[in-house]
């Protein structure tokens, strides 16, 4: 057993308390835990209640780092766990933290890979391909990322890369049709179009006896 013999405020950290126990220790707690448990000067600690308090005060810290970090815009829950892993949390914290938020649907793999996909469909055109690509990236499951997609048609898909053909339709206007046909399918499909709809905008815009197929 080990005793406290100091609990002192940090500096410019709000709520953090520095424990000093009699072997030389000093562990950092939420003002939370000081208050909830009554520790003060004099108290014995066992070693397994020190952990559990260490523990609590991690949970309490993450959490609180957790929330102005989603403040700044909607996290995938891959996206928060590294964001908590560069701050030095441990699996379990982590762990602890990310079922909080969930249950307070503070962060929604679902809700965040519809409102992405809706983000992008209102952006510069990309497509199906490039939008899953982009949430795979970000820790969201396969099965999520294809019923977010469900909602893009292959209409307002073709619609989109008709807007990004034109582009470049116009930016190879002097090329043989042949060669155009080749550059704009390229460059559809590099911004996750696949290759039918590439073909059907390629198709749209260049007219001669050739215009059958994307080289």
């Amino acid at each position: 057993m080990s005793t406290i013999i100091n609990i002192e405020p940090v500096r410019r950290k709000r709520n953090t308390y520095l424990l000093t126990l009699d072997d030389g220790t000093v562990h950092t707690l939420h003002e939370e835990v000081i208050v909830k448990y009554r520790l003060k000067s004099g108290k014995e600690v066992d070693p397994a209640d020190l952990s559990q308090w260490v523990y609590e005060a991690d949970v309490k810290v993450a959490f609180d780092m957790s929330l102005k970090f989603l403040g700044y815009r909607a996290r995938s829950s891959k996206e928060l766990t590294d964001y908590l892993k560069k701050k030095g949390f441990d699996g379990r914290v982590m762990e602890a933290v990310l079922e909080k938020l969930t249950d307070y649907s503070f962060v929604d793999d679902e809700a965040f890979a519809d409102r992405w996909v809706k983000d992008r469909l209102a952006g510069k055109p990309v497509g199906k391909r490039w939008i899953a690509g982009e949430l795979k990236n970000k820790g969201i499951k396969q099965e999520t990322i294809d019923k977010a997609l469900d909602a893009v048609d292959e209409q307002s898909e073709f619609e989109r890369a008709l807007v990004l053909g034109r582009k470049y339709h116009a930016k190879y206007a002097a090329l043989p049709p042949r060669v155009q046909r080749g550059k704009i399918g390229q460059a559809i499909m590099r911004r996750g179009f696949d290759w039918e709809t590439a073909r059907a905008v390629v198709n749209r815009l260049v007219s001669d006896e050739d215009r059958d197929d994307v080289d």
